[in-house]
């Protein structure tokens, strides 16, 4: 079985070789194309590290778990980015990302604990 599954990151397979996806290398990926500060990558690996310790990243598409932590962290830190111009650097959609907030929302006092 391969390990990208058992951790519920998403997979690629290049020939014969399986490349695992994982957030947390997309975060710096994502940062770059929309410039944002070093204060909200930080915030955004915060918000992710917390959502995979409860789990809830599991079987998740993990651009827009990404996308989600960058969006999130942009609105605690008061850093001015939109949904659609994160959405559309990380490959997904502003749907996406509000789902998956209303869902971190509910498992997770999100912006008490973060702030």
């Amino acid at each position: 079985m391969n390990s990208c599954r058992n951790y519920g990151y998403g997979m690629e397979v290049y020939s014969n070789y399986h490349v695992c996806k994982k957030p947390i290398k997309l975060i710096s990926k994502i940062a770059s194309k929309i410039s944002i500060s070093e204060k909200t990558v930080r915030k955004a690996i915060q918000i992710l590290d917390t959502t995979q310790d409860a789990g809830i990243t599991a079987g998740k598409n993990p651009e827009i778990i990404t996308a989600t932590a960058i969006y999130t962290a942009c609105v605690i830190t008061g850093e001015l980015k939109s949904q659609i111009m994160i959405a559309e650097s990380a490959g997904t959609s502003t749907v996406s990302i509000r789902n998956r907030i209303q869902e971190i929302k509910t498992k997770l006092d999100l912006f008490s604990i973060l702030i």
